[in-house]
């Protein structure tokens, strides 16, 4: 099949579209189950969460990336990558299931937590098979169909839960079984949409691209294995160390956060085809994608942490409850972490770009001894604030050798300045909110503190006036494209 014309932001209102609506459905379904569970129930449910995430990146082995690297250069040779991909996907998710399975039996003993594994661990397998169908569209830049896979997914998810919490029949399993029953409807809609839009997988496997891909893919999926332990190393170790209630409360707050990657995930699934075009054929262009991305990423990532810092505590009552009061310190604290974690993602696929999985696998191990380390230190003093001050320090150091290494490897464009000036603007606009809480009004906080930051932004010259015109003019063009090619 041919690709009709497109353009990376028509690619991005897709994907953001369908991010927005994934970060409001995850929000709102984990406010139902907030509310549906009590605090230590929920601590169960953190647990096993952050357990079979810990293994997401070990069951899908980053092949979809690599998968769609591939697509968007070789687009003739996409039935035989998608066989392959299929038959390393297989393997993979069976002798990821037997580790769960073998682990979760080894340091749990709860029947009821270990059967939810079970559950949530099949709904991983069956998303990464979505993922990797779907790469198949990523590399023909059709990004809708990956869309509509989203929405389908979360609208089913959320409505299984409104249903669930109606009837008041069912109970902490039922969550599972929900989430595990919706990612397999995702599946489905993945083979039907690539077998009938795209290719099909034909022809013997070919097991020198089956190592090729696999050679290509370790060291990210190794990179992402190390990066999923650092994300909920802290949830993990507050279970074994604190127990349950603030285990609870930390991936309450923790994942309001994580609700606000779509921004970032969004805009960097969207350029990372054309970034891998661009090394091969256009350094130039490459280099200035780079830095309109990164400059996106920082000042929409500083906007959004202000207004975590600004707003933490009625996001807390808002989305989890007034029992989770407690945990508005740690979206204090996670603030900055937006920014970091943003361009980390973007650091990350450069390297992947330029083909320097390794290093992408090594700066990640370093962050995570960082991360237990502080986290050994703090947790035992501080608990919730101590794994979140750990975060923080560890999401800092990726973030720095990730530029370090892409800017040494892949791309030398002077985008510091950027990073500097975002977090000058970050830094006083919270102080400022900070003092007007504390001496005049929160509400004088909540109506300037995103105010004062734009206003940053536009005088330290992070958006640049041609930028907004060369945005207007590519959006005019994909919905003129959209109209002649519907």
């Amino acid at each position: 099949m041919l690709t009709r014309p497109n353009s990376t932001i028509k690619n991005y209102s897709y994907n953001m579209t369908a991010a927005v609506w994934e970060a409001i459905t995850d929000v709102a379904a984990m406010a139902i189950i907030a509310r549906y569970l009590d605090v230590y129930l929920f601590g169960d449910y953190a647990f096993v969460m952050a357990f079979v995430a810990v293994f997401r990146a070990l069951c899908g082995i980053s092949l979809p990336v690599i998968l769609t690297r591939e697509i968007a250069v070789h687009k003739e040779k996409a039935p035989q990558l998608l066989k392959a991909g299929l038959l390393i996907q297989g393997v993979m998710s069976l002798l990821t299931v037997l580790l769960v399975v073998i682990i979760i039996n080894a340091i749990r003993k709860d029947a009821a937590v270990i059967q939810a594994t079970y559950l949530a661990m099949s709904g991983i397998v069956f998303d990464f098979l979505s993922l990797l169908f779907l790469s198949v569209a990523k590399g023909y830049e059709r990004m809708e169909y990956v869309a509509y896979r989203i929405i389908i997914c979360q609208t089913m998810l959320f409505t299984l839960l409104l249903v669930l919490v109606k009837t008041e029949e069912h109970g902490f399993m039922h969550i599972f079984v929900i989430f595990a029953a919706a990612y397999f409807v995702g599946l489905m809609y993945s083979l039907y949409v690539v077998m009938k839009k795209f290719v099909r997988p034909t022809g013997p496997v070919d097991m020198k691209l089956c190592k090729y891909l696999f050679m290509e893919a370790y060291p990210i999926a190794l990179r992402r294995f190390i990066r999923r332990v650092g994300f909920r190393i802290d949830t993990i170790l507050l279970s074994f160390l604190k127990g349950n209630v603030e285990t609870g409360l930390f991936h309450g707050a923790y994942k309001v956060t994580q609700g606000l990657m779509f921004i970032g995930e969004s805009l960097v699934v969207s350029v990372f085809p054309v970034l891998s075009r661009h090394y091969v054929k256009a350094k130039g262009a490459l280099d200035k994608l780079y830095d309109r991305s990164f400059r996106f990423l920082a000042v929409s990532g500083g906007f959004f942490g202000v207004l975590l810092f600004a707003f933490s505590r009625e996001l807390i009552i808002v989305i989890l409850g007034r029992k989770y009061l407690e945990a508005g310190i740690v979206l204090r604290v996670f603030s900055p972490v937006i920014v970091f974690m943003f361009l980390s993602k973007l650091a990350e696929r450069m390297l992947i770009v330029g083909k320097k999985q390794l290093i992408v696998t090594y700066i990640a191990a370093v962050a995570l001894v960082v991360n237990v380390t502080f986290d050994l230190a703090l947790i035992p003093k501080m608990g919730i604030v101590g794994a979140s001050l750990a975060t923080l320090v560890a999401e800092i150091g990726l973030f720095w050798l990730g530029w370090y290494y892409t800017r040494r490897f892949v791309s030398d464009e002077p985008v510091h300045a950027s990073i500097l000036k975002v977090l000058l603007v970050y830094s006083s606009t919270c102080c400022l909110v900070a003092l007007s809480n504390a001496y005049m009004s929160r509400v004088v906080g909540f109506i300037c503190g995103p105010v004062i930051y734009i206003l940053g932004v536009l005088i330290l010259g992070l958006v640049p006036a041609g930028d907004f015109n060369e945005i207007k003019g590519r959006i005019l063009k994909a919905i003129k494209l959209q109209v002649e090619h519907p």
